[in-house]
């Protein structure tokens, strides 16, 4: 093994920066694509049929709790890769060489 495969604190920072960057991002896109789809689905409901105003809101919110097991499938899935970060820094922290060829993230189980 060579030493530029060891894993260093700066390494595991710059790994949990990006992974909260990209949390962010797709959380914000778990919430924002149901609701902008629910108001597409309710103007489409009420103006191109024969429904009404509490059938196209009843639909939109169909719609709206669609996105909920999304949003909890990806925050699952990044409270683990956190969490599994957190376990390589406290190993690196500890002085523990640990090299970068063996460590691998999974999602939640």
């Amino acid at each position: 093994m060579d030493n530029d495969d060891i894993v260093q604190i700066q390494d595991v920072a710059a790994a949990r920066a990006s992974v909260l960057k990209s949390r962010h991002k797709v959380l914000a896109a778990a919430v924002i694509i149901p609701v902008l789809a629910a108001l597409l689905v309710f103007l489409l409901v009420h103006y191109f049929t024969s429904l009404g105003s509490a059938a196209s809101l009843a639909l939109a919110a169909a719609f709206m709790f669609l996105g909920v097991p999304v949003f909890i499938h990806w925050l699952r899935h990044y409270q683990s890769i956190l969490g599994q970060l957190d376990a390589l820094d406290r190993r690196v922290s500890g002085g523990e060489t640990v090299y970068g060829s063996q460590v691998a993230f999974h999602s939640y189980r």
